[in-house]
């Protein structure tokens, strides 16, 4: 895929790329530094980030056992921050016999309801779980870290 030669390419952010993004701005907001940290390759025309409520909720429950706030406090921040990212969310996902069967060849549950998503929405799979894109290429979903997306947009 060659994304300077395309108008607009939808991707899908997996979990892992909104916690580690979200992670910094909690941190952030907590030791009250100033720093702005911006998620910056998402400013491109090119690309349009996309994810899913089942995103959001397993985003919310990594960042609630990892970090010592209320739900509540994540959720509203959680929401405002994806809103403020203009992150387009797809409501409802189609799960299909895809996900047991990648499940049944290893691939764990919550990563193969990502890949389903983005396979059912034609979208490229965007995380920087090395083993999930490697799992999606086998499956002929497309798939890159969020570096190899960097490096096609620069």
């Amino acid at each position: 895929m060659l994304l300077h030669k395309v108008k607009e390419v939808q991707v899908y952010l997996d979990t892992n790329i909104l916690y580690s993004y979200l992670k910094k701005k909690i941190e952030e907001k907590i030791s009250g530094n100033g720093k702005e940290i911006k998620f910056t390759f998402f400013n491109n025309a090119q690309i349009i980030p996309v994810s899913s409520f089942f995103t959001l909720i397993e985003l919310v429950n990594v960042l609630k056992r990892e970090m010592n706030l209320s739900r509540k406090s994540i959720e509203d921040f959680v929401k405002d921050e994806v809103e403020g990212m203009e992150i387009r969310l797809i409501e409802k996902a189609k799960i299909d016999e895809n996900v047991l069967k990648w499940c049944s060849n290893g691939l764990d549950f919550k990563d193969a309801i990502h890949l389903s998503i983005s396979k059912e929405n034609n979208l490229t799979l965007i995380t920087n779980d090395l083993s999930l894109v490697k799992f999606a290429k086998l499956v002929n979903v497309d798939s890159m870290t969020s570096r190899e997306l960097k490096s096609k947009i620069i």
